[in-house]
């Protein structure tokens, strides 16, 4: 846990900095910040600018000082998407699977009434920070791939998978281009849960999706 910051992040000299220096800008933090803290002075800047850019992205996990990298950040869902998200999939009492958890944002939102909580992320940064944001709910939490993990996650309820489209660098439409490829693996997670929903680019023909799921 330590290796990536948490008992700084998360620790009362952290609370005690930024109930001190509550509104003002991160730009503004810079010397009091390495004074403070030192050699983790740029981990808690981004941590603090992070927090100030989500006030309008996610302005209730802003509020919980919710732990974002710069990638999870850029690549999160809004919380009125999640939110939206979350009304149409109504989960309710039944268990939940985000199968690429990324920030956490539309688990946190989806998953709130679940009656088991799945998170399954392959980044081991954005990992740590999800075992911190999801500390007072109770979750499974896997490190891995979907792949890798699948067949350890418990069956049943509803699952929710938002491959990566940008798996080397480059942006890419098509399901079995992604990561992970969802076509190879639709089998097994139409097998493994009750429901499944898909995150498509919207780029992506909607006749053409139809055919690829067909088969399945």
């Amino acid at each position: 846990m330590d290796e990536f910051g948490l008992s700084v992040l998360l620790g009362t000299k952290m609370r005690a900095f930024r109930e001190e220096n509550a509104g003002k800008p991160a730009s503004k933090l810079l010397n009091s910040t390495r004074k403070a803290f030192g050699t983790d002075a740029a981990r808690v800047l981004e941590q603090l600018h992070l927090t100030e850019r989500a006030k309008e992205k996610t302005p209730s996990l802003a509020a919980r000082h919710w732990l974002f990298s710069t990638k999870s950040y850029e690549q999160c869902t809004s919380e009125p998407v999640a939110r939206y998200k979350a009304k149409r999939m109504d989960v309710g009492g039944q268990a939940f699977t985000d199968l690429t958890a990324g920030a956490g944002v539309d688990a946190w939102f989806i998953g709130a009434e679940a009656g088991r909580l799945q998170l399954v992320e392959a980044d081991p940064l954005h990992a740590a920070y999800l075992s911190a944001n999801f500390a007072g709910r109770s979750h499974r939490l896997w490190v891995g791939t979907a792949e890798e993990v699948l067949t350890q996650l418990e069956a049943g309820g509803v699952a929710y998978l938002d491959p990566d489209r940008r798996p080397a660098g480059r942006r890419v439409y098509d399901f079995s281009d992604a990561t992970p490829d969802v076509l190879l693996l639709l089998p097994q997670l139409l097998q493994k849960f009750n429901k499944l929903w898909l995150k498509a680019s919207p780029m992506l023909d909607v006749t053409a999706c139809l055919h690829q799921l067909a088969p399945h």
